[in-house]
């Protein structure tokens, strides 16, 4: 079906102050039974001069939503759902762009219909859902009576109308997140301003450790030098606590916004700092583990829209944290000296500041059924094991 829109906002600021409001009701025409399993949402930026470009794009599974529009007593319209927040998505902010100068990539166009594995928040919208058997109501009708035919409607409103201002909210509770920021190991290595610095990211909310320099480690220096392995990877330590106190989120886990956390790249012309490399973790598994668990290591992805990594081969590193998160009540409980604070908690950066030595052994055998790679249907295959900083092939 061919889609319906709101109209054009335009806002001109900062991005604390970039807050359309649109309240539109967009209709669809829907004939039962229905087969289609998704409702599709793009959230686009108009250009009166170029072409418009995709900002984010997200899904919504029909089935369950129609699942929970449960019909009324009379049997002719189901209660509506909502409003929600849903969160947004995508690549980094359009003053990024790749090394080839290019500002809308393919790999941005990816992200933005990859939201779950898309790098960067990029807002949200408050949503709400419903379904009715009757029209709207048509203005030109003196009895406020509704549209006889929608494709009447579709044609003179093109599909929207103008509501008013919601009247109910979306429940909301006050939450605390800590994250002890120790090292990065295995980083990029870039042979001048080697510097970085670690932001973590939830929602509209963030925070940055300091910048701090990244040890080169050579491991194998004569295979560094003959190219046939070894490691040019850094460590950058950080021992930092990173806090975002008092922030009010959607109490419906499924609403609060994952946390993101970034690595950047220090030290470039303009005091510019790129974020090279991610990884990201999900509100609902932080809230379910609370201020129980302890440092984790956790694998970093490149940022393929910044693209920033000098070997596309290289392994972006891993960022050893621990985080907690949870209502302010089980912070305080859980993070204040006393009886009830989390072992977890209790002088984490002493704890990991102990290193001991460990060996990884790989044993390589025998490869069956590897598909040929070459024209002449040939392959020439070789293996190449990566653990932490150390490449091996």
């Amino acid at each position: 079906d061919k889609p319906v829109k709101t109209k054009v906002k335009s806002l001109k600021g900062a991005r604390a102050a970039l807050n359309p409001v649109f309240r539109t009701e967009l209709w669809l025409a829907l004939n039962e039974p229905n087969f289609q399993s998704k409702v599709y949402f793009e959230v686009w930026d108009w250009d009166n001069v170029g072409t418009n470009d995709l900002i984010a794009l997200f899904t919504i599974d029909w089935k369950e939503m129609e699942k929970q529009l449960k019909r009324g007593g009379d049997g002719t319209h189901k209660a509506g759902v909502g409003p929600f927040w849903v969160n947004l998505y995508g690549g980094p902010p359009t003053n990024f762009v790749d090394k080839s100068g290019v500002l809308y990539s393919d790999a941005r166009k990816a992200y933005a219909r990859r939201p779950e594995a898309a790098p960067h928040y990029n807002g949200r919208l408050l949503l709400s859902f419903d379904l009715r058997d009757d029209l709207p109501p048509d203005p030109s009708s003196k009895d406020g009576l509704p549209y006889d035919d929608f494709e009447l409607f579709v044609r003179e409103k093109k599909g929207r109308r103008k509501v008013r201002k919601l009247t109910r909210r979306v429940p909301a509770r006050r939450y605390h997140l800590r994250v002890v920021a120790v090292a990065g190991q295995g980083l990029p290595w870039f042979a001048i301003r080697n510097r970085m610095q670690l932001a973590v990211t939830m929602g509209s909310h963030k925070a940055f450790t300091a910048i701090k320099p990244v040890e080169r480690q050579v491991k194998d220096l004569a295979a560094v030098v003959a190219g046939k392995g070894g490691s040019k990877s850094g460590l950058c330590t950080w021992a930092q606590v990173l806090e975002l106190a008092d922030l009010e989120m959607p109490a419906d886990d499924a609403q609060k916004p994952d946390l993101l956390v970034h690595i950047l790249r220090d030290g470039l012309p303009g005091g510019e700092r790129l974020p090279i490399c991610f990884c990201r973790l999900r509100a609902a598994d932080l809230l379910r583990r609370g201020f129980r668990d302890g440092p984790h290591w956790h694998v970093l992805h490149e940022d393929k829209v910044i693209n920033d990594i000098p070997d596309p081969d290289q392994f972006p590193g891993a960022v050893l944290l621990q985080v907690g998160f949870g209502t302010t009540a089980a912070a305080e409980a859980a993070l204040c000296p006393g009886p009830k604070q989390s072992p977890a908690w209790d002088d984490p950066l002493a704890r990991l500041a102990v290193l001991r030595p460990f060996q990884v052994r790989v044993h390589l055998f025998v490869g069956r059924d590897i598909p040929a790679a070459d024209a002449d249907g040939g392959v020439d295959p070789y293996l190449k094991v990566t653990f932490g900083q150390q490449t091996q092939q």
